[in-house]
């Protein structure tokens, strides 16, 4: 069948020329086909061929962005799966342990491809925390970051969807961006444009089991082609899409790893063990999901040209773990 199908939305650049809505759409409802019966299911070689020909298709990008300034965003990491110990996983000793993985353990997620580092962060806490989920024994670190003064991220905001347009300001301010530059600059291809971006939004919003990463396929194309291509002179540097797991109504926002530190100040880092977990309450509550018994009081002082976090004295350290274990006594 895709013998049949158009390989690209532009024939001609630079024009550009389109080709017709109908072929487009045709395609796309190919391609939503190949996502609902999994990609995953593929053959290697299949997956490979379809890789290709997404990329191939995706010739054209058209953005509606907004100058973004995040107030204050959380992120969960796994302190055992970082420090590759054989215990439970121990406390982080380097800002850099903070960010997006190293490239040689980056796979398919929600905005990168393959060995592509992004930084994945939640508006809230309790997004970053049922986003992540913790479970009981895990050591993880919560760090919080704020943007620096005089800072912004041009972001992409994922929006083009009827289940999501209202959730949150961020989709709603992406929306209005989107329909003003219809508007002054493509009136005559709305139709098109609305087609595409739909299609773009159902896979971000697109549930993906965590062994199954492959799934993944056409929204990191997608963002993997906005982080990396200039369009009309703009790079985008984040995308914010809402969080499946909260029902819309919360935010995540991903971003270029090696832009956090230049744009974000780390406030505050605090190390948990979880103790117990209750992941069957409503998602869109703000009530606390995991119940944890706190490793280390909230680390603020950060050595960031020497790529250290910096803990109390051990001396410190000592009366605090005793004055905890008291209290839990």
């Amino acid at each position: 069948m895709i013998d049949k199908l158009i390989d690209r939305i532009i024939v001609e650049k630079p024009l550009p020329l389109f080709n017709s809505l109908t072929s487009i759409k045709e395609k796309l409802d190919y391609y939503r086909q190949l996502s609902r019966e999994g990609l995953s299911n593929l053959s290697d070689e299949d997956f490979i061929k379809v890789h290709q020909d997404i990329t191939n298709f995706f010739n054209f990008q058209f953005l509606a962005y907004v100058d973004a300034y995040p107030t204050k965003l959380f992120r969960i990491s796994f302190n055992k799966s970082i420090n590759k110990t054989s215990g439970r996983g121990g406390v982080l000793k380097r800002v850099s342990d903070l960010l997006g993985p190293p490239a040689e353990f980056s796979t398919f997620n929600r905005c990168n491809l393959p060995g592509e580092r992004i930084f994945y962060s939640a508006v809230d806490l309790n997004t970053a925390v049922i986003e992540t989920k913790p479970t009981y024994l895990d050591v993880i670190t919560i760090s919080e970051w704020k943007i620096k003064e005089g800072q912004q991220l041009m972001m992409y905001g994922v929006f083009n969807h009827p289940d999501i347009i209202d959730k949150t300001k961020q989709a709603k301010d992406a929306y209005d961006g989107y329909l003003l530059e219809m508007d002054k600059a493509h009136p005559n291809n709305y139709e098109l444009f609305d087609t595409i971006i739909r299609f773009v939004t159902e896979e971000f919003i697109k549930p993906v089991p965590k062994d199954k990463p492959k799934e993944y396929l056409f929204s990191a194309i997608f963002s993997s082609g906005i982080f990396r291509i200039p369009t009309n002179g703009v790079r985008m540097e984040a995308i914010c899409y809402p969080s499946i797991q909260r029902k819309y109504g919360k935010s995540n926002i991903a971003i270029i790893n090696s832009l956090v530190l230049p744009k974000f100040q780390l406030e505050a880092i605090t190390t948990y063990d979880v103790l117990n977990q209750d992941y069957n309450i409503d998602p869109t509550t703000d009530e606390g999901i995991l119940k944890v018994f706190r490793a280390f009081e909230r680390i603020t002082e950060f050595d960031i040209e020497n790529d250290k976090i910096v803990y109390p004295t051990p001396e410190f350290q000592i009366q605090q773990a005793m004055e905890r274990i008291m209290k839990r006594s």
